[in-house]
C-alpha cells in the first residue's frame, strides 16, 4: 500500500471509477462484433448498463464508482435517444443525481476528487491536446489516416500526459488540503503504470471469464501474473526515487 501511495498510484489500488471505466471499455470491445444496428445498439446498452450496475453494487457502490456508473448510464442513454454526448453535460447530470439522492455525499473526499478529476479531463485536457501539431488529412489513404490515429505512439504518449496533468491540476489543491502531500512523480506513474493497469485488468477479466467455463489456458494466467509483477516493479521503482 505504501508503495502505491508514494508513487502517487493509490487510485490504482482502490476500487474506483477507473476500474469500472476499464471494464466498460472491455465489454464495449467484446460486444462490438455484434454490429451497430438500432436494435443491437439498444440491447448492447441495456446489457452493459446492467452489468456495470451490478458491478457497482457488488463492490460497495462507493462515490467514485457510482459517479462512473452514472457517466456510463447517461452516455448510453444519450446514444439510445440519438442525443449528442457532451462530457460536461454528463458531468453536471451525474453530479446532480448523486447530490439529489445523497446530499451529504458532498463531504466524501472520494466524491470530491472523482468529480474534480473528471472536470480536469473535460475542461483542461482538450486544450492540452491541441498543443500537439494537427496532421493534414489531405492526400492520405484511409489506411494512413487510421494508422496516424491509432499507431501514432508519440501522440498517444502526449495524450496520456495531458490526461495525467489535467487530473492532477484539478485534484492537487484538494489532495494537499486533505492529506498535505503531492505526488511528485505522478506523470511518470501514469505514463507507465496506467497501460500496465489496463493490461492487467484485461488479462484478469479474460482469465476469470474463461476459468468460469473451464477453458482458461495456463498461458493467460501466466501472462496475468507477469503483468501484475511488472506493475508492482514499476511502482516500487518510482516510489524509491
Amino acid at each position: 500500500v505504501s508503495t502505491f501511495r508514494k508513487a502517487g498510484a493509490s487510485h490504482i489500488l482502490a476500487l474506483s471509477g477507473l476500474h469500472l471505466g476499464i471494464i466498460y471499455a472491455i465489454f464495449l470491445a467484446l460486444m462490438a462484433p455484434a454490429g451497430n444496428g438500432p436494435g443491437t445498439r439498444k440491447l448492447r446498452s441495456i446489457l452493459i448498463v446492467s452489468i456495470m450496475g451490478f458491478y457497482a453494487i457488488a463492490t460497495g457502490a462507493s462515490p467514485s464508482i457510482m459517479r462512473a456508473f452514472l457517466f456510463i448510464l447517461l452516455g448510453e442513454l444519450a446514444g439510445i435517444l440519438h442525443r449528442q454526448r457532451s462530457g460536461m453535460l454528463t458531468w453536471c447530470g451525474a453530479l446532480t443525481i448523486q447530490l439529489a439522492s445523497a446530499p451529504m455525499i458532498v463531504k466524501s473526499v472520494g466524491f470530491q476528487l472523482s468529480y474534480l478529476a473528471m472536470a480536469g479531463i473535460f475542461i483542461l485536457m482538450p486544450k492540452l491536446q491541441k498543443f500537439w501539431p494537427q496532421e493534414q488529412k489531405e492526400d492520405k489513404t484511409d489506411i494512413q489516416v487510421w494508422a496516424s490515429k491509432h499507431l501514432n505512439i508519440p501522440r498517444k504518449i502526449w495524450d496520456a500526459a495531458a490526461l495525467a496533468i489535467s487530473c492532477q491540476v484539478f485534484t492537487a489543491p484538494a489532495v494537499w488540503a486533505y492529506f498535505g502531500t503531492f505526488p511528485r512523480y505522478f506523470l511518470i506513474t501514469n505514463l507507465f503504470a496506467m497501460p500496465l493497469t489496463t493490461l492487467t485488468m484485461v488479462l484478469a477479466v479474460a482469465a476469470i471469464a474463461l476459468s468460469t467455463i473451464g477453458i482458461c489456458p495456463e498461458l493467460l494466467v501466466t501472462a496475468s501474473d507477469i503483468s501484475i509483477k511488472l506493475l508492482l516493479f514499476v511502482l516500487d521503482t518510482i516510489a524509491s526515487l
